[in-house]
Protein backbone atom coordinates (compact mmCIF):
# COMPACT_ATOMS: atom_id res chain seq x y z
CA UNK A 1 0.00 0.00 0.00
CA UNK A 2 1.39 3.41 -0.84
CA UNK A 3 0.38 7.30 -0.93
CA UNK A 4 -0.29 7.13 -5.00
CA UNK A 5 -2.93 4.30 -3.49
CA UNK A 6 -5.25 7.45 -1.95
CA UNK A 7 -8.01 7.18 -3.77
CA UNK A 8 -8.38 3.34 -4.28
CA UNK A 9 -8.07 3.17 -0.57
CA UNK A 10 -10.71 5.77 0.58
CA UNK A 11 -13.43 3.84 -2.12
CA UNK A 12 -12.44 0.75 0.05
CA UNK A 13 -12.94 2.10 3.72
CA UNK A 14 -16.18 4.33 2.86
CA UNK A 15 -17.76 1.88 0.75
CA UNK A 16 -17.30 -1.17 2.34
CA UNK A 17 -15.87 -0.90 5.68
CA UNK A 18 -19.18 -0.75 7.74
CA UNK A 19 -20.33 -3.63 6.79
CA UNK A 20 -16.94 -5.55 6.63
CA UNK A 21 -16.70 -4.79 10.38
CA UNK A 22 -20.01 -6.76 10.95
CA UNK A 23 -18.34 -10.03 10.05
CA UNK A 24 -16.69 -12.27 10.81
CA UNK A 25 -13.50 -11.05 9.06
CA UNK A 26 -13.01 -8.14 11.48
CA UNK A 27 -9.81 -8.87 12.44
CA UNK A 28 -8.53 -8.73 8.98
CA UNK A 29 -10.57 -5.11 8.37
CA UNK A 30 -8.37 -4.24 11.26
CA UNK A 31 -5.31 -5.01 10.18
CA UNK A 32 -5.83 -3.01 6.90
CA UNK A 33 -7.27 -0.12 9.08
CA UNK A 34 -3.84 -0.40 11.16
CA UNK A 35 -1.33 -0.16 7.62
CA UNK A 36 -4.01 2.84 6.53
CA UNK A 37 -2.93 4.87 9.73
CA UNK A 38 0.74 4.07 9.24
CA UNK A 39 0.35 4.98 5.62
CA UNK A 40 -1.79 8.21 5.23
CA UNK A 41 -1.81 11.32 6.99
CA UNK A 42 -3.91 11.52 10.43
CA UNK A 43 -6.21 14.30 8.82
CA UNK A 44 -6.86 11.89 5.24
CA UNK A 45 -10.30 10.97 4.31
CA UNK A 46 -9.16 7.23 4.84
CA UNK A 47 -7.73 7.21 8.42
CA UNK A 48 -10.22 9.53 9.97
CA UNK A 49 -12.63 6.71 8.53
CA UNK A 50 -10.34 3.66 9.33
CA UNK A 51 -10.24 4.89 13.18
CA UNK A 52 -13.80 5.16 13.09
CA UNK A 53 -14.57 1.87 11.52
CA UNK A 54 -11.77 0.42 13.79
CA UNK A 55 -13.20 2.01 17.16
CA UNK A 56 -16.75 0.13 16.15
CA UNK A 57 -15.26 -3.06 14.83
CA UNK A 58 -13.78 -3.07 18.53
CA UNK A 59 -16.71 -2.74 20.15
CA UNK A 60 -18.34 -5.04 18.16
CA UNK A 61 -15.93 -7.90 18.62
CA UNK A 62 -14.98 -7.72 22.28
CA UNK A 63 -17.67 -5.16 23.57
CA UNK A 64 -15.46 -2.57 24.54
CA UNK A 65 -16.01 1.39 24.47
CA UNK A 66 -13.64 3.27 25.80
CA UNK A 67 -13.69 7.02 26.10
CA UNK A 68 -10.89 7.42 24.04
CA UNK A 69 -12.10 6.21 21.09
CA UNK A 70 -13.86 9.65 19.63
CA UNK A 71 -11.49 12.01 21.19
CA UNK A 72 -11.39 15.29 20.59
CA UNK A 73 -7.97 14.77 17.99
CA UNK A 74 -10.51 13.05 15.86
CA UNK A 75 -13.47 15.46 16.00
CA UNK A 76 -10.90 18.39 14.82
CA UNK A 77 -10.06 16.05 11.91
CA UNK A 78 -13.16 15.22 10.91
CA UNK A 79 -14.94 18.29 11.22
CA UNK A 80 -12.96 19.69 7.83
CA UNK A 81 -14.75 15.85 6.22
CA UNK A 82 -17.78 16.56 6.98
CA UNK A 83 -18.29 13.57 9.76
CA UNK A 84 -18.32 15.86 12.90
CA UNK A 85 -22.25 14.56 13.50
CA UNK A 86 -20.62 11.12 13.06
CA UNK A 87 -17.79 11.62 15.76
CA UNK A 88 -20.07 12.84 18.46
CA UNK A 89 -23.15 10.31 17.78
CA UNK A 90 -20.28 7.61 17.84
CA UNK A 91 -19.43 9.19 21.42
CA UNK A 92 -22.42 8.93 22.74
CA UNK A 93 -23.31 5.56 21.62
CA UNK A 94 -19.86 4.68 23.17
CA UNK A 95 -21.00 6.56 26.28
CA UNK A 96 -24.23 4.31 26.24
CA UNK A 97 -22.73 1.12 26.24
CA UNK A 98 -20.56 1.94 29.49
CA UNK A 99 -23.30 3.34 31.35
CA UNK A 100 -22.03 6.98 31.19
CA UNK A 101 -24.40 9.35 33.47
CA UNK A 102 -23.69 12.08 30.72
CA UNK A 103 -25.09 9.89 27.95
CA UNK A 104 -28.36 11.76 27.70
CA UNK A 105 -26.52 15.38 27.78
CA UNK A 106 -24.60 14.26 25.14
CA UNK A 107 -27.68 12.99 23.26
CA UNK A 108 -29.23 16.32 24.02
CA UNK A 109 -26.30 18.49 22.50
CA UNK A 110 -26.11 16.44 20.00
CA UNK A 111 -30.22 16.81 18.61
CA UNK A 112 -29.42 20.36 19.36
CA UNK A 113 -26.88 20.76 16.76
CA UNK A 114 -28.31 18.29 14.08
CA UNK A 115 -31.83 18.50 14.24
CA UNK A 116 -32.16 22.10 12.64
CA UNK A 117 -30.31 20.66 9.76
CA UNK A 118 -32.15 19.90 6.66
CA UNK A 119 -29.88 19.57 3.63
CA UNK A 120 -26.35 17.59 3.72
CA UNK A 121 -23.56 19.49 2.01
CA UNK A 122 -22.19 16.17 0.39
CA UNK A 123 -22.12 12.52 0.57
CA UNK A 124 -19.91 12.73 3.19
CA UNK A 125 -21.88 14.91 5.44
CA UNK A 126 -25.19 12.85 4.15
CA UNK A 127 -23.97 10.02 5.98
CA UNK A 128 -23.25 11.19 8.96
CA UNK A 129 -26.36 13.04 9.73
CA UNK A 130 -28.35 9.66 8.95
CA UNK A 131 -25.67 7.50 11.28
CA UNK A 132 -26.02 10.24 14.29
CA UNK A 133 -30.28 10.20 13.55
CA UNK A 134 -30.40 6.46 13.85
CA UNK A 135 -27.63 6.16 16.88
CA UNK A 136 -30.06 8.53 18.28
CA UNK A 137 -32.65 6.23 17.81
CA UNK A 138 -30.50 3.56 19.01
CA UNK A 139 -30.36 5.28 22.44
CA UNK A 140 -34.24 5.44 22.48
CA UNK A 141 -35.04 1.96 21.46
CA UNK A 142 -32.40 1.04 23.94
CA UNK A 143 -34.66 2.83 26.88
CA UNK A 144 -37.83 1.79 25.89
CA UNK A 145 -39.01 4.84 23.89
CA UNK A 146 -39.84 3.38 20.18
CA UNK A 147 -42.25 6.02 19.46
CA UNK A 148 -39.42 8.73 19.25
CA UNK A 149 -37.28 6.40 17.90
CA UNK A 150 -39.43 5.58 15.28
CA UNK A 151 -39.52 9.27 14.46
CA UNK A 152 -35.56 9.77 14.43
CA UNK A 153 -34.99 6.66 12.08
CA UNK A 154 -37.42 8.61 10.01
CA UNK A 155 -35.00 11.25 9.80
CA UNK A 156 -32.15 8.99 9.50
CA UNK A 157 -33.50 7.69 6.43
CA UNK A 158 -34.29 11.28 5.10
CA UNK A 159 -30.27 11.58 4.82
CA UNK A 160 -29.08 8.20 3.60
CA UNK A 161 -29.31 7.38 -0.48
CA UNK A 162 -29.68 3.96 -1.64
CA UNK A 163 -27.57 5.01 -4.77
CA UNK A 164 -24.49 5.23 -2.54
CA UNK A 165 -22.89 2.22 -1.66
CA UNK A 166 -21.75 3.16 1.67
CA UNK A 167 -25.38 4.23 2.52
CA UNK A 168 -26.69 1.15 1.98
CA UNK A 169 -25.83 -1.11 4.91
CA UNK A 170 -27.07 2.02 6.73
CA UNK A 171 -30.45 2.12 5.23
CA UNK A 172 -30.89 -1.89 5.85
CA UNK A 173 -30.31 -1.10 9.17
CA UNK A 174 -32.88 1.99 8.86
CA UNK A 175 -35.72 -0.14 7.80
CA UNK A 176 -34.83 -3.13 10.53
CA UNK A 177 -35.12 -0.53 12.84
CA UNK A 178 -38.75 0.95 11.95
CA UNK A 179 -40.12 -2.34 11.60
CA UNK A 180 -39.04 -3.10 14.96
CA UNK A 181 -40.32 0.47 16.05
CA UNK A 182 -43.85 -0.84 14.44
CA UNK A 183 -43.71 -3.84 15.92
CA UNK A 184 -43.46 -2.61 19.44
CA UNK A 185 -46.05 0.04 18.88
CA UNK A 186 -48.64 -2.01 16.68
CA UNK A 187 -47.78 -0.09 13.42
CA UNK A 188 -48.63 -2.48 10.57
CA UNK A 189 -45.68 -3.94 8.70
CA UNK A 190 -46.01 -2.86 4.98
CA UNK A 191 -42.43 -1.80 4.78
CA UNK A 192 -40.23 -4.63 3.82
CA UNK A 193 -36.35 -4.14 3.60
CA UNK A 194 -36.29 -6.59 0.32
CA UNK A 195 -37.92 -4.05 -1.45
CA UNK A 196 -35.26 -1.35 -1.19
CA UNK A 197 -32.90 -1.96 -4.31
CA UNK A 198 -30.00 -2.97 -2.87
CA UNK A 199 -27.02 -3.88 -4.90
CA UNK A 200 -25.57 -7.80 -4.66
CA UNK A 201 -22.67 -6.70 -2.13
CA UNK A 202 -25.87 -6.19 0.57
CA UNK A 203 -29.15 -8.05 -1.15
CA UNK A 204 -28.29 -10.83 1.16
CA UNK A 205 -27.93 -9.48 4.27
CA UNK A 206 -30.97 -6.77 3.65
CA UNK A 207 -32.96 -10.38 2.36
CA UNK A 208 -32.14 -12.02 6.08
CA UNK A 209 -32.81 -8.59 7.40
CA UNK A 210 -36.72 -8.70 5.37
CA UNK A 211 -36.71 -12.38 6.62
CA UNK A 212 -36.40 -11.71 10.72
CA UNK A 213 -38.95 -8.57 9.85
CA UNK A 214 -41.30 -11.06 8.07
CA UNK A 215 -40.79 -13.25 11.40
CA UNK A 216 -41.84 -10.76 14.15
CA UNK A 217 -45.01 -9.38 11.33
CA UNK A 218 -46.44 -13.37 11.89
CA UNK A 219 -45.75 -13.53 15.02
CA UNK A 220 -47.79 -10.66 15.34
CA UNK A 221 -50.75 -12.08 13.22
CA UNK A 222 -50.38 -15.33 15.34
CA UNK A 223 -48.98 -17.41 12.66
CA UNK A 224 -46.62 -19.44 14.80
CA UNK A 225 -44.72 -21.82 12.67
CA UNK A 226 -44.22 -19.01 9.84
CA UNK A 227 -42.95 -16.98 12.68
CA UNK A 228 -40.45 -19.91 13.14
CA UNK A 229 -39.76 -20.86 9.54
CA UNK A 230 -38.70 -16.76 8.87
CA UNK A 231 -36.29 -17.01 12.01
CA UNK A 232 -34.80 -20.17 10.74
CA UNK A 233 -33.94 -19.15 7.15
CA UNK A 234 -32.84 -15.51 8.85
CA UNK A 235 -30.78 -17.67 11.18
CA UNK A 236 -29.50 -19.32 8.10
CA UNK A 237 -28.54 -17.41 5.71
CA UNK A 238 -26.46 -14.74 8.37
CA UNK A 239 -24.38 -17.56 9.09
CA UNK A 240 -23.83 -18.03 5.31
CA UNK A 241 -22.73 -14.50 5.11
CA UNK A 242 -20.74 -14.54 8.23
CA UNK A 243 -22.87 -12.05 10.15
CA UNK A 244 -22.37 -14.47 13.37
CA UNK A 245 -24.05 -11.78 15.57
CA UNK A 246 -27.29 -11.27 13.44
CA UNK A 247 -27.47 -15.19 13.03
CA UNK A 248 -27.20 -15.58 16.72
CA UNK A 249 -29.86 -13.28 17.34
CA UNK A 250 -32.24 -15.08 14.71
CA UNK A 251 -31.43 -18.28 16.51
CA UNK A 252 -32.23 -17.24 19.56
CA UNK A 253 -36.20 -15.77 18.26
CA UNK A 254 -36.39 -18.92 16.33
CA UNK A 255 -35.51 -21.03 20.42
CA UNK A 256 -38.12 -18.95 22.05
CA UNK A 257 -40.47 -19.07 18.89
CA UNK A 258 -40.20 -23.24 19.44
CA UNK A 259 -40.65 -22.91 23.56
CA UNK A 260 -43.60 -20.92 23.20
CA UNK A 261 -44.95 -23.58 20.29
CA UNK A 262 -44.30 -26.45 22.63
CA UNK A 263 -45.99 -24.87 25.64
CA UNK A 264 -49.03 -24.31 23.73
CA UNK A 265 -48.72 -28.22 23.17
CA UNK A 266 -48.63 -28.57 26.48
CA UNK A 267 -44.82 -29.85 27.57
CA UNK A 268 -43.31 -29.14 30.89
CA UNK A 269 -41.17 -25.89 31.33
CA UNK A 270 -38.35 -27.96 32.13
CA UNK A 271 -38.69 -29.94 29.09
CA UNK A 272 -39.13 -26.85 26.79
CA UNK A 273 -36.63 -24.90 28.23
CA UNK A 274 -33.83 -27.43 28.53
CA UNK A 275 -31.46 -26.19 25.17
CA UNK A 276 -32.34 -22.02 25.97
CA UNK A 277 -28.88 -21.28 27.44
CA UNK A 278 -28.99 -18.11 29.32
CA UNK A 279 -32.76 -17.63 28.58
CA UNK A 280 -33.68 -20.72 30.52
CA UNK A 281 -33.39 -19.68 34.05
CA UNK A 282 -35.83 -16.49 33.19
CA UNK A 283 -37.88 -17.95 31.15
CA UNK A 284 -38.78 -20.40 34.24
CA UNK A 285 -38.78 -17.40 36.70
CA UNK A 286 -41.39 -16.23 34.21
CA UNK A 287 -43.23 -19.36 35.00
CA UNK A 288 -42.85 -19.18 38.85
CA UNK A 289 -40.25 -21.39 39.31
CA UNK A 290 -39.67 -20.27 42.83
CA UNK A 291 -35.90 -21.14 42.64
CA UNK A 292 -35.17 -18.69 40.06
CA UNK A 293 -37.44 -15.57 40.82
CA UNK A 294 -34.22 -13.72 42.56
CA UNK A 295 -32.49 -13.91 39.67
CA UNK A 296 -35.30 -12.90 37.46
CA UNK A 297 -35.47 -10.03 39.48
CA UNK A 298 -32.05 -8.94 39.39
CA UNK A 299 -32.18 -9.64 35.72
CA UNK A 300 -35.20 -7.02 34.78
CA UNK A 301 -33.33 -4.33 36.31
CA UNK A 302 -30.81 -3.99 34.17
CA UNK A 303 -31.76 -5.54 30.93
CA UNK A 304 -33.17 -3.84 28.06
CA UNK A 305 -36.46 -3.09 28.03
CA UNK A 306 -37.53 -4.76 24.90
CA UNK A 307 -36.47 -8.15 26.56
CA UNK A 308 -37.93 -8.02 29.55
CA UNK A 309 -41.53 -6.96 27.71
CA UNK A 310 -41.12 -9.72 25.03
CA UNK A 311 -40.49 -12.03 27.99
CA UNK A 312 -43.48 -11.16 30.11
CA UNK A 313 -45.77 -12.66 27.32
CA UNK A 314 -44.34 -16.07 28.91
CA UNK A 315 -45.54 -15.08 32.60
CA UNK A 316 -48.63 -13.52 31.12
CA UNK A 317 -49.85 -16.30 28.72
CA UNK A 318 -47.95 -19.66 31.13
CA UNK A 319 -48.18 -18.44 34.79
CA UNK A 320 -51.50 -18.22 36.42
CA UNK A 321 -50.24 -17.03 39.11
CA UNK A 322 -48.28 -14.08 37.12
CA UNK A 323 -50.04 -11.54 39.75
CA UNK A 324 -48.42 -13.52 43.25
CA UNK A 325 -46.19 -10.60 45.18
CA UNK A 326 -42.88 -11.72 44.40
CA UNK A 327 -41.30 -8.92 46.26
CA UNK A 328 -40.04 -5.58 45.12
CA UNK A 329 -37.87 -5.32 42.15
CA UNK A 330 -36.73 -2.24 39.95
CA UNK A 331 -38.18 -2.23 36.15
CA UNK A 332 -35.51 -0.86 33.58
CA UNK A 333 -35.26 2.76 33.41
CA UNK A 334 -37.18 4.24 30.37
CA UNK A 335 -36.22 7.88 28.50
CA UNK A 336 -38.76 10.46 29.10
CA UNK A 337 -38.06 13.28 26.93
CA UNK A 338 -40.18 16.44 26.43
CA UNK A 339 -39.59 20.25 25.52
CA UNK A 340 -39.62 21.69 29.14
CA UNK A 341 -36.68 19.36 30.78
CA UNK A 342 -33.89 17.82 29.98
CA UNK A 343 -34.13 13.96 28.82
CA UNK A 344 -34.12 11.90 31.75
CA UNK A 345 -34.18 7.88 33.20
CA UNK A 346 -37.75 7.31 35.00
CA UNK A 347 -37.29 3.90 36.73
CA UNK A 348 -40.13 1.84 38.31
CA UNK A 349 -40.39 -0.56 41.39
CA UNK A 350 -43.15 -3.09 40.99
CA UNK A 351 -43.80 -6.43 43.03
CA UNK A 352 -45.55 -8.78 40.58
CA UNK A 353 -44.50 -9.85 37.11
CA UNK A 354 -48.37 -8.76 35.88
CA UNK A 355 -47.66 -5.12 37.61
CA UNK A 356 -44.18 -4.96 35.58
CA UNK A 357 -45.97 -5.43 32.16
CA UNK A 358 -48.74 -3.23 33.19
CA UNK A 359 -46.35 -0.75 33.91
CA UNK A 360 -43.93 -0.58 31.35
CA UNK A 361 -46.89 -0.66 28.69
CA UNK A 362 -47.90 2.62 30.07
CA UNK A 363 -44.42 3.91 30.33
CA UNK A 364 -43.21 2.51 26.58
CA UNK A 365 -46.45 3.61 24.90
CA UNK A 366 -47.33 0.40 24.15
CA UNK A 367 -51.01 -0.77 24.16
CA UNK A 368 -51.81 -3.62 26.96
CA UNK A 369 -53.04 -6.18 24.62
CA UNK A 370 -50.44 -5.71 21.75
CA UNK A 371 -48.83 -8.87 20.50
CA UNK A 372 -44.88 -7.70 21.14
CA UNK A 373 -42.04 -9.70 19.57
CA UNK A 374 -40.23 -11.95 21.77
CA UNK A 375 -36.81 -10.67 21.11
CA UNK A 376 -37.22 -7.40 19.04
CA UNK A 377 -33.46 -5.92 19.31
Amino acid sequence: MKRHDSARVAALVVNRGRSWIETEEASEALALFQKIESTFEPGSVEVVWSQYLAAIAVLFRDRAAPPSAFDQSILDRAEPLGLRPLILAERMEFARKRNDPMTLEMMAELQAEITPVKVATDQQHSYALGVAFFLIGNLQRAAGRYDRARESIARARSFFRPAILSHQVEIAHCYYASAVCRAMTGGNYAEEVSAIPFGAEFHRFADALGTLTRSHSAWATNRLGDAIEHAERASLVFQQIRFGAYGVRAKTLCALLGAWRRLELGASPDEVFTHLGQERRRLLGMLGNPSEIEVLKGWISHARPSRVIGLLQFASAYNPDWTRNIGPFQLPPILQENSEASPYLEQATCSSLAEADASLRSTMRIAHDARLPLLAD
